[in-house]
């Protein structure tokens, strides 16, 4: 994924690169309890969200290759009382279905990059509850 064009897009917002496999748990727990924002690509470091606050924030990334697998983040979401939203943006490559757990790698166009910054704010002020939104942010 394009990360560095999302964190400079986000900037304003104090949005920073949380790497947990680097961390220990009590640390990654802490930094998900003070977050205002969450916004990553689907997969195991979104499980985290269980230590977020109740109307945090939280932006899953997926694509439509990917999409009909798994809706466990909603699920933590609605169980915690966090403000869910769901991406869907391009992948690229030529793999037809996801494999062993590997698919296409992730780009978010920029010109969508206003969409997924007013989905964020969106999810941002409703604030309580789960308030669960969709919105495509393909190229």
């Amino acid at each position: 994924m394009n990360e560095a064009v999302l964190l400079e897009a986000f900037a304003d917002l104090g949005l920073e690169r949380v790497a947990f496999s680097e961390l220990p748990l009590r640390r990654q727990m802490e930094v998900m309890a003070e977050a205002r924002f969450v916004i990553g690509a689907h997969g195991a470091g979104l499980t985290n969200t269980i230590f977020c606050r109740p109307g945090t924030a939280v932006v899953e990334i997926n694509t439509t290759q990917y999409i009909r697998r798994c809706r466990s983040f909603a699920d933590i979401a609605m169980h915690r009382g966090l403000a869910y939203g769901l991406a869907i943006i391009d992948q690229h490559g030529d793999r037809p279905v996801v494999e062993r757990n590997i698919g296409n790698d992730m780009e978010i166009a920029p010109a969508a990059l206003p969409g997924l910054r007013n989905l964020l704010l969106r999810l941002a002020a409703d604030g309580t509850g789960i308030s669960c939104a969709v919105d495509a942010l393909a190229s």
